[in-house]
């Protein structure tokens, strides 16, 4: 009836977010049309070998599957160190593609990667931990996804940013890898304390 249709709330939606809403669409089935592709493939291939956890191991994992490892430790925040006496505990997690974020606005790919990479402190089971991941085994491809959709607080609606991230011809990985070498390790540890200073600054001049 009249009345009926008259109390209806009718949803204004612009042409711009139908165009933003099928954007989005295409942006994620890029990504799952990628994953799905090669799972079928490996489906289709017989295993090179098994692995320890009887993971198929075959040309899709060699091309396209690398590794990362997280390790967790102990650390004590006053002495700015790691505690004496305590074993990190690692984790081995195979990766098809590095997932950065362009919310922090970075200013190129490395600025992204390295928010990707960076050390940092978590509360776990009641005591301060480090947090670091590294790579060890990156693959003959590597696929770095960019995660540009963001949620709009103020529209409540999603969005999609086509800020640019600069990259040049080379891809320099060196400084995300996991690695012995003591230098390395010190300056590591450097920006560690350097990122959590600055965090501390830009808290300091919110508030000021």
């Amino acid at each position: 009836s009249n009345g009926m249709l008259n109390s209806l709330a009718v949803a204004q939606i612009g042409y711009d977010q139908i165009e933003n809403a099928f954007e989005l669409g295409r942006q994620q089935d890029v990504t799952e049309c990628i994953s799905n592709f090669l799972s079928q493939i490996e489906c289709a291939l017989n295993p090179d070998e098994l692995d320890e956890s009887n993971e198929q191991l075959d040309s899709v994992k060699k091309l396209f599957y690398g590794k990362t490892k997280q390790t967790l430790i102990p650390y004590d925040v006053q002495a700015r160190k790691a505690k004496p006496g305590n074993k990190p505990r690692t984790k081995i997690e195979r990766f098809l593609n590095l997932i950065v974020n362009i919310g922090d606005h970075p200013k190129d790919i490395y600025d992204a990667l390295d928010t990707y990479f960076t050390e940092d402190l978590l509360e776990l089971e009641n005591e301060e931990v480090k947090r670091s991941l590294t790579i060890t085994e990156l693959p003959s491809i590597l696929q770095i996804q960019i995660q540009r959709v963001q949620f709009d607080r103020v529209r409540l609606m999603p969005v999609k940013s086509t800020e640019p991230i600069p990259f040049g011809e080379k891809l320099y990985m060196d400084r995300y890898m996991d690695t012995d070498d003591q230098s390395i390790v010190y300056k590591r540890d450097r920006v560690f304390h350097w990122r959590r200073e600055l965090e501390s600054l830009k808290k300091r001049k919110a508030v000021l």
